[in-house]
């Protein structure tokens, strides 16, 4: 997968037809979080890997494409289909379609009793999955898209963990790190930026928050070792990064986190006066989601 620019980021298609950048943030959100949906519905369980590299998917999707031109709910289907065959996973597309169905259902319908899926409709939704899948690779990995395959964070953790800290404190901060870079999936981060400095970023946020200090590296041997330097605990292709894009990782998780807070307090506020017009993630909504309810 090609890692985009800021600017690319900020200059996309949906930008240019007037979506702000922070409504296109809550709609990566609301995205991810039908992604979630659709996983928890299966019987058996769904990786992280696989529910993350679709919110990657489907982020990367639309920093290229427009919210005007497709249905949210199939494009999110498609890829967590994708996602699972690309992990090397393989569960029936009818699933699939029956997750979308019943998503697509609830949204358009409220809490009412899902309708059945008769096989017509079936057919249906599986084929429009089927082609939202070829939209999204030929979108990611043809001619503008890079490489085939989406490389996850989460690999690079243990990286990190193990080189810098304490037996007693790896589990705790590794257990931390994943989730935050769980949380940095629904943002455009992981398609600005190289999984390793994101996995090395996630992990400094993790020990800080926890208070745990790197008592097994000197200053000299970290830098040895990011920079990949010929030493023994640091050949490139393991804990080999750029540090100053991992600031700036940093940087963008903590505003991350705090944006969070300042929106839902923003949120509890207008809760308790009553005023119901202030759109959340989960009702932002744009001209293509509402064509599809009518």
């Amino acid at each position: 997968m090609r890692i985009l620019s800021e600017f690319e980021i900020k200059e996309n298609i949906n930008t240019f037809q007037g979506i702000a950048l922070e409504t296109q943030q809550e709609l990566r959100t609301q995205n991810c979080y039908v992604i979630i949906q659709i996983a928890t519905g299966f019987n058996d369980h769904v990786s992280k890997l696989i529910v993350s590299g679709a919110m990657v998917l489907i982020n990367y999707f639309f920093v290229n494409r427009s919210y005007y031109e497709y249905d949210r709910v199939l494009m999110c289907t498609a890829a967590l289909y994708l996602s699972t065959k690309m992990n090397g996973q393989h569960r029936r597309i009818e699933y699939y379609a029956f997750g979308y169905h019943n998503i697509n259902n609830k949204l358009t319908n409220g809490d009412e009793i899902i309708k059945p899926l008769s096989d017509e409709m079936k057919e249906e939704i599986i084929e429009k999955i089927t082609n939202a899948e070829l939209q999204i690779v030929k979108t990611m990995f043809g001619k503008d898209g890079g490489m085939v395959g989406v490389d996850l964070p989460y690999k690079y953790i243990s990286d990190y963990v193990y080189k810098l800290f304490k037996k007693e404190n790896i589990n705790n901060i590794f257990y931390l790190a994943t989730w935050i870079v769980n949380d940095a999936c629904f943002t455009v981060l992981p398609l600005t930026f190289g999984p390793k400095e994101i996995a090395f970023a996630c992990v400094i946020i993790a020990s800080r928050q926890l208070g745990c200090p790197m008592d097994k590296i000197t200053p000299e041997k970290l830098k040895r070792m990011i920079r990949g330097d010929s030493d023994k605990d640091s050949k490139k292709g393991s804990a080999y990064c750029n540090f100053d894009e991992v600031i700036t990782c940093i940087s963008k998780i903590t505003k991350f986190y705090s944006d969070m807070k300042e929106k839902e307090k923003a949120r509890t506020k207008a809760e308790e006066k009553g005023d119901s017009a202030e759109k959340t993630p989960e009702t932002v909504e744009t001209p293509k989601d509402e064509e599809n309810k009518e």
